[in-house]
């Protein structure tokens, strides 16, 4: 009858501030995957985390590239520092807000032509809304979602580091009644298509809201 171990997580609060700069390989356990995650689509410590597209789409049930951590606050911010994204036509990469592949919403960047823009899109089961942002000058930008109990507010930050909200989600939206099964929101980065994409930081606070 020696003493049992238990591991200490529980005993511990919860630390909701969770910041990542990629500056080694290891992954914190933080963050979690979708599905049967492929390893070689996410590449980090060199200079921060690279994410290689897939076909597979976030809104389908396959092996999108995704990785996520979960929104441990009702009231909270996440910014992604994205740089060097090399897009090809129609590839897409950002940040979500996730319930599910039917469920979510997300700020990202696309390419169209020669250009890359900025874009919102929220997604409601069959529900699609899309909002066309500015076009980038440079492939170093900034994505950011604001969260509280009644809203999901998506956008980026200007040149000036203001930050300019272009897509206001209703939270409920995304609630168990809605999206149907609830394994709490998640906050994600993913890319799609032939793309390949640089995260510098990921940073989820907590904010008074």
């Amino acid at each position: 009858g020696g003493m049992e171990i238990v591991p200490g997580v529980q005993s511990h609060p919860v630390k909701t501030y969770f910041e990542d700069r990629f500056e080694d390989d290891v992954f914190p356990l933080e963050w979690a995957w979708l599905r049967d995650p492929d390893p070689t689509k996410y590449q980090r410590g060199g200079p921060g985390l690279v994410l290689h597209g897939t076909e597979d789409a976030i809104t389908s049930t396959g092996r999108p590239t995704w990785l996520g951590v979960r929104q441990r606050d009702h009231a909270f911010r996440v910014e992604a520092e994205m740089s060097d994204m090399k897009l090809s036509e129609g590839d897409e990469a950002g940040l979500v807000v996730y319930q599910n592949h039917r469920f979510h919403a997300v700020v990202g960047v696309r390419r169209e032509g020669a250009q890359l823009y900025s874009f919102t899109r929220q997604r409601l089961g069959s529900v699609v809304e899309e909002t066309r942002g500015e076009v980038l000058a440079s492939s170093q930008h900034t994505l950011v979602i604001e969260g509280n109990r009644e809203h999901y507010k998506l956008g980026w930050r200007d040149a000036q580091g203001q930050t300019i909200f272009v897509c206001n989600a209703e939270a409920r939206m995304y609630s168990v009644e809605a999206a149907g099964k609830f394994t709490g929101m998640m906050l994600g980065l993913y890319a799609q298509g032939a793309c390949e994409v640089r995260c510098d930081r990921v940073v989820r606070q907590p904010i008074e809201g």
